[in-house]
Formats: C-alpha cells, sequence, structure tokens
C-alpha cells in the first residue's frame, strides 16, 4: 500500500468519525451521557498510572464536552492516579467553563464531596477559569477537614491574587494544623530526607502576604 492510497483512508475514515459523531450528538442527553458515563468509567479503571494516554479516551472526553452535565464525568477524571488523565479532565473542565461557570459546579460540587486527590487539583483548575466567581469557589476548598484539600486551595488562591480572598484566608492565620512542605521550597542545603511541615496558619500568611504586595489590597 503506498503513501497516498494510506493518506486517503485516513481522510476517509476522519469523515467517517465526525459523521457518526454528529449521529451521536442527535441522540437525546440521557441516553449520550449513560453511554458516555459507562464508558469513561471503564477507560478510568482500565488506565495504569503511568500508563499513555489512550485515543480512546481522548475520543470520549471530547463527546462529554457536549454533554450538558459532563462536567460530573470530568470531575470523576479529576482524581485519577494518572497525571495525565488528571490533566485532560482539568483542561476540560476550563474549556467547559468558557461557556459560564456554572457548567462545571456541579464538578466542583463533586470533588467536594468525595475529597481525595480530586480535591486537592480542583482549586488549581479554577485559577484557570474566566470568572470573577473562581474565587468564591475556590474559597469552598478552605473549609473542608483535610489539611491537604486547604493547603492546595491557600495556594491556589495566592496564584489567582484575588483581594477578594483575603478575608477568607484570614480566619486560617491561627490554623495549626500542619501540611508537609514542597522539597523545592528549600534552600538550606539540608538532604537528610526528613519530610517538612508547615501550618495553615503560615500558609494563609503567606497568601495574604503575596496578594497585598501583587495589588496592594
Amino acid at each position: 500500500m503506498n503513501a497516498q492510497k494510506i493518506l486517503d483512508e485516513i481522510l476517509a475514515l476522519d469523515a467517517k468519525i465526525a459523521d457518526l459523531r454528529d449521529q451521536f450528538k442527535e441522540l437525546d442527553e440521557g441516553s449520550r451521557f449513560t453511554a458516555l458515563e459507562t464508558l469513561t468509567y471503564d477507560l478510568f479503571q482500565r488506565t495504569g498510572d503511568l500508563d499513555p494516554m489512550p485515543m480512546s479516551m481522548l475520543r470520549a472526553v471530547d463527546l462529554v464536552c457536549d454533554l450538558e452535565k459532563g462536567a460530573v464525568i470530568l470531575g470523576a477524571g479529576m482524581g485519577h492516579p494518572n497525571e495525565n488523565v488528571r490533566e485532560l479532565c482539568g483542561h476540560s473542565l476550563v474549556t467547559l467553563s468558557e461557556e459560564g461557570i456554572d457548567a462545571i459546579v456541579p464538578a466542583v460540587d463533586l470533588v467536594l464531596e468525595t475529597g481525595g486527590h480530586a480535591a486537592q487539583e480542583m482549586p488549581f483548575v479554577l485559577t484557570y477559569v474566566d470568572s470573577p466567581e473562581a474565587t468564591g469557589h475556590i474559597v469552598r476548598f478552605l473549609e473542608v477537614d483535610d489539611a491537604e484539600i486547604v493547603a492546595s486551595a491557600i495556594e491556589a488562591l495566592a496564584e489567582l491574587r484575588d483581594p477578594e480572598a483575603i478575608p477568607a484566608l484570614q480566619k486560617l492565620v491561627d490554623d495549626t494544623r500542619e501540611v508537609p512542605m514542597d522539597e523545592e521550597d528549600f534552600d538550606d542545603g539540608d538532604d537528610s530526607g526528613a519530610e517538612r511541615m508547615i501550618s495553615l496558619g503560615a500558609l494563609a500568611t503567606d497568601a495574604i502576604e503575596f496578594i497585598t504586595e501583587a495589588y496592594g489590597a
């Protein structure tokens, strides 16, 4: 088979896929959601921590983005152990948010309820959402019991640099709960391997100072 024939077949397949996608979009929302939820969750389970991203996952998530309630499926993917899957779902949520932040609030609600790694990731996803309401949704993560989730929310608010977050951060300045510090935060030559800890209060104080310096809040 020569190169031109292969290219012709690729183009023919692309046209067929586009036609099938159009047919799929004509089905009712409930049928599409059920089918994609089953498929996507199955792909989540079959994709290992270090596996490359399967093409079927890319196609499934692309179709999920056409659903009115697709954010719920993407929110579930935010807790996947595979970094590539988390990034795909996070980027897709940001794309959905272009229709309005309300489109992804169901995913925020889901990860707040389930906790875990997804709840640590979601505050950072929200920093990429072009909406003044993003700050308020990140603040919701400051109110959970898991200290590492709270720490992620504090860091995300510092990155967002929104002065509106300062009152919520001020409530944490006396919080003595501790979380591990990132290794890159150290520059003292200590290579003992011992885990360093920092309080949520210290993180909140640093975030307030960072926001204040950035905007003179």
